[in-house]
């Protein structure tokens, strides 16, 4: 039996997986929109890492519109996590492009926004990105911290997001 930790695709992503390109869909009530294979940090435990510029990403319009057909047309779907790599690596229009997208589907509650962003460069966190994500008070950051010490660095740019009223979770490695 292969181990699941030394497959180079654990969980299937590059093998037909994807509903449309750039999304993936395991769970009845959410997908995975990759916007990116760029990353502020490549961790040594992240089940992507082998996958990045080998995964279809959706980097334009066609695709994206794609991507948010494929959701309306499946109503189960209430989560939209946008990832890749690491979605705050683009611009703030270009999130703002994602996050509004989304954002426009009644059906979808949440747009999780997976970053190191607030770790790896929490000068990304300005006013003006906040204000995109806060807007429609459907985003939910979710900060993967690996460190104790990541946590200290992160706190400011933390506050700045729920400050805004947005949601920030993390997600560590024990």
């Amino acid at each position: 039996m292969k181990s699941i930790i030394s497959s180079k695709d654990p969980f299937g992503e590059l093998s037909g997986a994807q509903k449309v390109p750039g999304l993936k869909q395991r769970f009845p009530d959410r997908v995975l929109v990759m916007t990116t294979d760029k990353c502020f940090g490549y961790c040594a435990h992240c089940t992507r890492k082998w996958i990045l510029g080998k995964s279809p990403v959706v980097d334009t319009a066609e695709k994206l519109a794609a991507c948010v057909e494929y959701v309306r047309r499946h109503p189960k779907v209430r989560d939209v996590l946008l990832s890749g790599g690491d979605v705050l690596t683009l611009s703030d229009a270009r999130v703002k492009t994602f996050v509004d997208a989304f954002a426009a589907l009644e059906q979808v509650e949440v747009i999780r926004v997976c970053t190191r962003a607030p770790v790896s460069n929490p000068k990304r966190i300005t006013p003006a990105l906040v204000r995109i994500l806060a807007k429609s008070k459907k985003v939910w950051v979710n900060c993967h911290v690996n460190t104790a010490a990541e946590v200290t660095r992160c706190r400011d740019a933390a506050a700045r997001l729920v400050d805004a009223g947005i949601l920030v979770s993390s997600q560590t490695v024990l």
